[in-house]
């Protein structure tokens, strides 16, 4: 929760803000909402909204208890048209005014971390790559992407990579005519998240990347907007599972995101500048396990997507809660797999940061090339 506190009498708390579709929202609570008569949301372009008030004197039960029965109805839920013109970085530019007095002019939220460079573009403007790794999935593949093409409210490139399928999985990819995909030899899943991230970054050149497992789906419309907001101001960020424990706080969202010790790869997002500090995932690693975690731990070392952990040894993930479901679906885990990448990751865990997304030899560089030719693009 994002805290701004001056007095009792003006303290104020943002639970959350976000943008979907055309709206922003912006949701917490304001003692002055008590008194005041008029309140209006203030943007970096000067443009200003007046709010009606059933959006500002809500009921607040919490607040009541903490500061009196006066305060029962201080809670606000505004919705209000988000100027084309605003890029992510200036929303932390956006403030509430109450009683039209400067001096209750307020910024609805403040920030420490550096944003991506390009967070200065307009969020229309951005370009972003969705991302879904796949292999056997034929039966759930085909409802993760409508459902993401359904709920995606920018417009955005898709890109599905199969990992050598034995079942129906290619001729699935084939009947969607929207949708760039490839149909590639079975090489294990860092190599086939680094094509993702190969080709929606230095390919189509997009600025933000998620890459999404194809067992899991957004089940509400604008579900890609935290998560590139997340990765703006954070370089990368995880997704947190509904009962992710909070090991240091944070309550989820793109602003406070979880502070965990625990790390899934089922759902993530790159800013385009941190992924060329950091590069790809490492391609010495085989079929499964430990190459996400490698890959976010490198992350961190270079300022992105975590820090240290307080009085202890090892890292805290950021992670976003998000409206992601999961399919129930048979896992590909092989411990033998397992236990090789765990070696690997000992061997590897204090190499420099960087990696690419081949081997240091010819050959791998020429498979990956390869493999980007063999993408049909929609």
């Amino acid at each position: 929760m994002e805290s701004i506190v001056h007095s009792n009498i003006t303290a104020r708390y943002i639970d959350r803000v976000t943008v979907m579709g055309n709206d922003i929202h912006i949701d917490g609570w304001s003692l002055q909402c008590r008194d005041t008569t008029q309140l209006t949301v203030v943007f970096p372009n000067h443009q200003t909204i007046s709010i009606p008030e059933e959006h500002w004197r809500r009921s607040s039960p919490d607040i009541e208890n903490i500061y009196g029965t006066q305060y029962s109805s201080v809670r606000f839920e505004i919705i209000t048209p988000f100027p084309k013109d605003i890029a992510p970085k200036d929303i932390g530019l956006i403030s509430l005014r109450f009683d039209d007095k400067e001096e209750n002019h307020t910024p609805i939220l403040t920030f420490g971390e550096t944003w991506s460079h390009v967070a200065s573009t307009p969020l229309h403007q951005l370009k972003i790559g969705i991302g879904i790794p796949t292999y056997n999935r034929s039966g759930t593949l085909p409802h993760v992407i409508e459902q993401v093409k359904k709920n995606t409210s920018l417009p955005f490139n898709l890109f599905v990579s199969n990992d050598g399928s034995n079942d129906t999985t290619c001729s699935i990819l084939r009947d969607f005519s929207d949708i760039s995909y490839g149909n590639f030899r079975n090489r294990g899943i860092a190599w086939n998240k680094n094509r993702i991230l190969f080709y929606l970054k230095e390919i189509l050149k997009c600025d933000v990347i998620i890459i999404l497992e194809d067992d899991m789906f957004p089940d509400s419309f604008a579900w890609e907007i935290d998560w590139i907001f997340a990765a703006l101001r954070l370089g990368h960020i995880n997704l947190a599972h509904p009962h992710q424990h909070a090991d240091e706080g944070g309550v989820g969202f793109w602003h406070d995101p979880v502070i965990s010790y625990s790390l899934s790869g089922q759902c993530s997002a790159f800013a385009r500048e941190a992924l060329s500090y950091v590069g790809f995932l490492d391609p010495r690693f085989g079929r499964y396990g430990h190459e996400h975690v490698e890959h976010t731990l490198r992350f961190i070392r270079m300022g992105y997507g975590g820090r240290p952990r307080k009085n202890q040894t090892g890292d805290a993930f950021y992670l976003l809660r998000s409206n992601l479901l999961p399919i129930e679906t048979p896992s590909h885990s092989d411990p033998q797999e397992v236990e090789k990448a765990s070696k690997i990751f000992d061997d590897i865990k204090d190499d420099v940061a960087y990696r690419s997304p081949w081997l240091p030899e010819d050959l791998s560089i020429r498979q990956l090339r390869d493999d980007m030719a063999l993408i049909k693009e929609r």
